[in-house]
Order: C-alpha cells, then sequence, then structure tokens
C-alpha cells in the first residue's frame, strides 16, 4: 500500500468566453512533483457538488499516476492512499471559489457588460491554498 500526500497550491482562471460560460480553470497541484490540472468548468451547478467532483477527480487521477503493478504476495499492494493536506479547509476553499466566480459571472452578465470586459475581469483571478498572504484577494476570498 502506497501514500501519496497531495496538496493544492493554486487554482487559477485561465481562459473565460462570455459567450458560452465555460472558464479554464489551472489547479496547480503537488503529490512530490508539481502537476498541472486543467479543467473546463461552466459555473452553473452547485458549489458543493462542482468542490466534491474536482476532488474526486484529483484522487483518480493522482492514484492512476502513483499506481505500480507489482504483482506480490501482499494483497494491498496495489492500493494507492491519497491524503490531502487539510481537506476540509481545501473543501471549504474551493466551494468558496466557485461562489465567488459564479457571483461575479451572473453580476456581469446582468449589467450587460461587454464581452472583453467580462472576459478581462475574469481572467487571472486566483487563489492561493498554501496560505500565502496576496492569496486570493483579487477573487475576493480574504
Amino acid at each position: 500500500m502506497k501514500t501519496v500526500a497531495v496538496a493544492f497550491k493554486k487554482a487559477e482562471i485561465a481562459r473565460f468566453d462570455p459567450r458560452t460560460g465555460v472558464a479554464e480553470v489551472q489547479f496547480t497541484i503537488h503529490d512530490g512533483k508539481d502537476k498541472m490540472l486543467v479543467k473546463h468548468t461552466k459555473f452553473d451547478e452547485a458549489s458543493e457538488a462542482w468542490a466534491g467532483a474536482l476532488i474526486k477527480e484529483v484522487r483518480q487521477k493522482i492514484s492512476r499516476a502513483h499506481k505500480t503493478a507489482d504483482w506480490d504476495d501482499d494483497v494491498l499492494s496495489g492500493v494507492v492512499n491519497i491524503k490531502f493536506a487539510n481537506e476540509d479547509a481545501l473543501l471549504e476553499r474551493l466551494i468558496r471559489f466557485h461562489a465567488i466566480l459564479h457571483d461575479k459571472i451572473r453580476g456581469a452578465t446582468m449589467t450587460k457588460m461587454a464581452f472583453y470586459e467580462v472576459e478581462r475581469k475574469l481572467v487571472g483571478v486566483k487563489v492561493m491554498f498554501d496560505g500565502s498572504e496576496s492569496a486570493g484577494k483579487r477573487a475576493g476570498l480574504r
């Protein structure tokens, strides 16, 4: 049985298409090496469901990346245990990140902003999960 410690470092909006409402969110994840997960998402579903699905997807991808094909006598030789650093706070931060972006997108569409203004307002919004001071000030997460 292999145990892998995983920590989210950063989430950032890389692109946003105001016509379709789809955003490209880049997550930097550390599991011994820095990895980037790019997720195309629409901010129209519930924040809790989105955050839970994201954590589940990260678990599956990290598990596949660290799985070994050892056929020892040990039954648990192919099992990978994923442990997130501060999982409760991570889930809370992901939910807030999603909810704030959902509100910003909704507010921008309600005020009839131009497409390029909405894109400029949202691209570059990021949140840091490592506790640094600038973490999420632009996204309103502090």
